[in-house]
């Protein structure tokens, strides 16, 4: 019951500290999210700190599932609307600059991996919209063993880049991309990006997600018979579909505080997937599959900001779509922060949907063409 409780202490309280702490320091480098994430890696691999993994994956689920409409809830959807077409076109090149990728590395690691397919379609679903897709494509290709290995290297390697996103990658970007043009953004637009919490609204903001939530809950059960692995996908789109609906509200956009709830139960899912990411066990149990993952990450990186400068988009339009190819839904919002550019969060939102809705058609669909090609 104590450790428990001093779980909860750290986990909570570590992402205020890392908000006042960044403020004080004034430093792009040391961010709140860099910070969340060091304090969970460290105490998971640096210290003799008994990690309550069944409470940690707990919370984890819960900051994710609340923080999705607390964020959307600001969105305003006439405002993004206009980017909608330069921001689909980037997450269309990350996606296939991933399909890319993904398949040149599984040609060089074919003696290394068994069934590097699989290995292969799952990770494409993850540089289509996140995680789930991943979790949903293992258990479509009966390759549930290979979850743990494939999503310890994406909470590796993929954290480390987050890290990135939220320091030095904007003004790298920027030395390469166009700078993006907020002269068209209109008045309501810039009222909404100004930090505010009002308690009032902050309460109705909380009480809608949770009935929110309940509700996504009560329709995927009612479509899947129960609530589980196999059903997450739906229920990340029903959550955030009916929090997009909500938001089409005025009065619900006008609520201040919610955003930056939101946003704070972020950076409690930051330290938690610090506290659970064991890097001993990845690297000793999964190099191979680590090596792999590495390579088409980085290589994907590269190539979307090659073919995006070809096409002269912008580097909040670059960052956003790869956070929502690479992540999906859960830090759009923090890397609208970062970068100081929250017109574009409904249309990440937007493209993180598209990514969950289509990811694990890709997926497989990268599958069965690498099983024709090297099997």
């Amino acid at each position: 019951m104590i450790l428990s409780l001093i779980h909860i202490i750290i986990i909570l309280g570590v992402p205020y500290l890392s908000q006042k702490f960044s403020a004080y320091a004034k430093s792009s480098i040391l961010s709140p999210v860099v910070l969340c994430y060091a304090t969970g890696i460290i105490l998971r691999n640096l210290t003799s700190f008994p990690v309550d993994e069944i409470l940690a994956n707990s919370l984890l689920e819960a900051s994710i599932i609340l923080a999705i409409p607390l964020l959307l809830f600001s969105a305003d959807l006439m405002q993004t609307i206009r980017y909608a077409g330069k921001s689909l076109l980037s997450y269309i090149i990350c996606v296939v600059s991933g399909i890319l990728c993904v398949g040149f590395s599984a040609f060089l690691y074919t003696s290394k991996i068994p069934l590097v397919w699989i290995i292969s379609g799952m990770v494409v679903g993850i540089f289509t919209g996140g995680t789930p897709n991943a979790n949903a494509i293992a258990i479509a290709l009966e390759a549930e063993d290979a979850v743990i290995l494939v999503n310890g290297a994406d909470t590796l390697v993929g954290g480390l880049f987050l890290i990135f996103l939220t320091s030095a990658a904007p003004l790298l970007y920027a030395k390469v991309l166009p700078k993006f043009d907020k002269s068209k953004l209109s008045e309501g637009m810039t009222v909404m990006e100004k930090d505010q919490i009002i308690f009032k609204d902050l309460l109705k903001g909380i009480a809608l997600a949770i009935m929110v939530v309940g509700l996504s809950a009560g329709i995927t059960y009612l479509v899947y018979g129960s609530l589980g692995k196999e059903s997450n996908t739906f229920l990340i789109l029903m959550l955030t579909s009916l929090s997009i609906i909500a938001s089409l509200s005025k009065t619900i956009r006008s609520w201040k505080g919610t955003f930056l709830a939101g946003e704070y139960l972020l950076l409690v899912f930051c330290v938690v997937v610090g506290m659970l990411a064991n890097m001993v066990e990845i690297i000793n149990t999964g190099l191979d599959i680590l090596g792999f993952y590495c390579l088409a990450f980085f290589m994907t990186v590269v190539l979307h900001i090659f073919i995006s400068r070809l096409f002269k988009i912008d580097r909040d339009t670059v960052l956003i779509s790869s956070t929502a190819a690479f992540y999906g839904p859960v830090f759009i919002g923090q890397i609208a922060t970062t970068i100081n550019n929250r017109s574009l969060i409904f249309t990440g939102m937007a493209l993180s949907i598209f990514g969950l809705a289509i990811g694990n058609y890709v997926g497989i669909g990268v599958y069965y063409l690498i099983l024709n090609w090297l099997g």
